[in-house]
């Protein structure tokens, strides 16, 4: 719910639905709205086949670590599960022929003439560098192209432009009144995974606050000092971060870390 644009108007989306369900690993905010919870089973828990990797030529083959069922304990069920549990009450039992994941993953794997578990961890083509000086590259004609030939031939420009975002002081003038700076979202954190790993206390102490990173001149003109608690308010809502001076960015810009959710609010 909070890594997508306009938390607001996602929380009501979901809320108006008829039934909402969330089958996730650890609380979120979109875990404490759902009508009902169904605890996944963790990439640990689940075999896995790879083959649309876009940086690497390889095809990757996971095999399961840990099991997903303890009886009595633990049942995590796994995303296929509950799919092909779905699929058949549904009608759809033809689509569905494999009862497990494995014996998908096996059907995937036999024209390569090996199965899951007879099959290397790692499985692809040697790893070739500077392919471009022998075939050129992927494009109609061979080279780097800065003015593209699919576009044109589709009839789209051809070349990069600039278009400006729909608010910023340039477009919306009258916005920037109330609203001065411009929000930037993009940076990530080496420390999380999108919106994942704050909920393990290891990796959260080390990280523990959303941060927000403003020109140290902006803070003083708005009497903000490092580390204060500040509002981020836009049209469609405010959130609360904490300051972080930085004077490499633009003195009219601020930028919020992305993909922040505190479990411990949503447990």
């Amino acid at each position: 719910m909070v890594t997508h644009a306009n938390t607001k108007l996602v929380y009501e989306a979901l809320m108006s639905s008829e039934l909402y369900v969330v089958m996730d690993f650890f609380p979120t905010p979109s875990s404490a709205i759902p009508d009902y919870i169904l605890p996944a089973a963790s990439w640990l828990e689940r075999p896995d086949l790879w083959t649309f990797l876009d940086y690497s030529p390889s095809t990757f083959i996971r095999k399961t670590c840990i099991p997903h069922i303890v009886n009595g304990e633990y049942e995590h069920y796994r995303d296929y599960d509950l799919w092909r549990g779905l699929g058949i009450r549904l009608g759809g039992k033809e689509y569905w022929p494999w009862e497990t994941l494995e014996e998908a993953i096996d059907y995937r794997l036999k024209s390569a003439g090996m199965t899951l578990e007879d099959a290397p961890i790692v499985y692809g083509r040697k790893m070739q560098f500077q392919k471009y000086k022998k075939k050129g590259f992927a494009t109609p004609t061979g080279k780097v192209e800065l003015f593209s030939t699919i576009f044109a031939r589709m009839g789209y420009d051809p070349l990069p432009k600039h278009t400006e975002p729909p608010e910023t002081p340039v477009s919306a003038p009258d916005v920037a009144k109330e609203y001065p700076f411009t929000l930037i979202t993009g940076g990530r954190i080496r420390k999380f995974y999108h919106s994942e790993w704050r909920q393990i206390d290891s990796i959260r102490k080390n990280h523990p606050d959303p941060l927000l990173q403003i020109h140290p001149g902006t803070g003083m003109k708005l009497g903000i000092q490092n580390n204060d608690w500040v509002w981020v308010e836009t049209k469609r809502g405010r959130v609360m971060f904490k300051v972080q001076f930085f004077d490499g960015i633009d003195p009219m810009i601020v930028h919020a870390e992305h993909g922040w959710v505190l479990p411990e609010y949503a447990r």
